[in-house]
């Protein structure tokens, strides 16, 4: 293991998502997924710390070698269109574009440093991805009730959040686990 990599175990401990949907996707569908949040992670040149670490938590999620973080930062430097189209047309139809919306939310709500022009930057781009993916207005509005609920810790409004008609409650479950509620 190089020393990166311990430097990432380090900084996010034992902490992984079990049972996050695109664990059991394949490696390469599994990377798409980053990628595209890559995207998001970059879209006004800097990386914040506490996004890099919430990626730093899927990959470990995902059972990927931390080394792909480089890649994937890489990657947001200088994004591949194709990967992009490839983005959107395998998980436009998939029920994996609703964690994918959370997992972009969750990012964005980590940030630490950020201007009123990066903010809106990521705001455009998530909004954007969500229009790619086809995902509904309800869907999103749940997914950010969802999401609210997760960072105010409130279990009882968690419980309730994740029967809305709008969300796949399975796709969720894992949070449950992770956030111990």
């Amino acid at each position: 293991m190089s020393i990166l990599n311990k430097i990432d175990n380090a900084l996010i401990g034992n902490k992984n998502f079990k049972g996050h949907p695109v664990s059991s996707l394949l490696l390469e569908d599994k990377i798409l997924y980053l990628q595209a949040l890559a995207l998001i992670m970059n879209t006004n040149g800097i990386i914040d710390d506490s996004e890099k670490l919430y990626m730093a938590l899927l990959v470990r999620s995902f059972k990927i070698d931390f080394s792909l973080l480089n890649m994937l930062v890489d990657f947001s430097n200088d994004p591949d269109e194709k990967v992009i189209s490839d983005f959107f047309d395998s998980f436009s139809e998939s029920y994996i574009k609703q964690n994918f919306l959370f997992d972009a939310l969750m990012m964005f709500t980590k940030m630490t440093e950020s201007n009123e022009i990066s903010i809106d930057l990521k705001i455009l781009t998530i909004k954007k991805m969500a229009d790619g993916l086809k995902i509904s207005t309800e869907t999103r509005a749940a997914i950010k009730y969802l999401l609210k609920t997760v960072n105010s810790n409130d279990s009882e409004m968690f419980f309730i959040a994740l029967k809305d008609k709008d969300l796949s409650t399975n796709q969720f479950s894992y949070l449950n686990s992770f956030y111990k509620f």
